[in-house]
């Protein structure tokens, strides 16, 4: 009796393959499809942060990374990937940053597993929250979406992801000069 199912074998190895890269016409096991993965994300990364062989700054201190991190996978892969790759440098150093958007029930688990990704990684986390930056929490910001489109046309239908990207992004960027941090680090899942 044949299989139902017939997978490939990976093309670099005897393993079963979990990918095809379709780019590379590849078949994939995984240990050889993260290092494919690693691969192209240091590739990527040297061309965005062009760092010169000595990156710190005339006073000794290393060039400072912002990683942005939400507790959710996508920049729990960034910050693992950043630091595997970074992490041997002493002229740079990684910092996990985080912003409390002020949403009860939400933040808190995220931050937690953000916090403890950075503290297995021994990177340093710092946190802002909306009212650190002047802003109100979120949940107050979504009691007032209604009454903003009754008085403003340009806010109707508005949704709180609307407000809730620019403040986090206005916290990273207030985050990073508290860290004297000279870019930033994004991961984010496109569609």
């Amino acid at each position: 009796m044949s299989p139902a199912i017939s997978v490939e074998s990976c093309s670099l190895c005897d393993y079963p393959s979990v990918v095809h890269q379709e780019y590379s016409g590849q078949h994939l096991c995984g240990k050889h499809l993260a290092s494919s993965i690693r691969k192209r994300t240091s590739k990527e990364l040297r061309q965005q942060l062009i760092l010169p062989k000595d990156a710190r700054h005339e006073d000794g201190t290393p060039y400072r990374v912002l990683v942005a991190v939400s507790g959710g996978k996508d920049s729990a892969v960034l910050l693992s990937m950043m630091y595997d790759i970074l992490s041997r440098r002493r002229d740079v150093e990684l910092i996990a940053g985080c912003i409390d958007e002020g949403i009860d029930g939400y933040r808190a688990p995220s931050l937690e597993c953000a916090r403890d990704l950075a503290e297995q990684l021994g990177v340093r986390f710092e946190t802002l929250s909306y009212e650190g930056i002047g802003y109100e929490r979120m949940d107050e910001v979504v009691t007032r979406i209604p009454a903003m489109g009754e008085n403003h046309d340009e806010a109707r239908g508005m949704m709180p992801c609307s407000f809730c990207g620019v403040f986090r992004r206005q916290g990273l960027n207030a985050l990073a000069p508290e860290g004297q941090c000279r870019c930033h680090g994004f991961g984010t899942q496109s569609r």
